[in-house]
């Protein structure tokens, strides 16, 4: 009886998580009312020569690939 009830609030939980992805997808996409566009990367910078600070600027190569991607698909 008890593996039962792991079960049932597992599916429950993952059926919710599901559910929590596809609403905040659905915000994401359609809030975007405005022709701005906007990519998200995420980033350790303090992992050189991949991203680091240098003065108040984030630079390195994951910096180099980002901006590159974006100028090809024109972002």
């Amino acid at each position: 009886m008890k593996k039962i009830w792991i079960s049932i609030v597992g599916v429950v939980v993952i059926i919710g998580l599901i559910f929590l992805g596809f609403t905040q997808l659905n915000k994401s996409t359609a809030s975007g009312s405005s022709d701005k566009k906007t990519i998200a990367i995420g980033t350790t910078g303090v992992s050189f020569p991949n991203s680091y600070k240098k003065g108040s600027k984030l630079v390195g190569f994951d910096v180099d690939l980002t901006n590159q991607a974006a100028k090809k698909i024109g972002i």
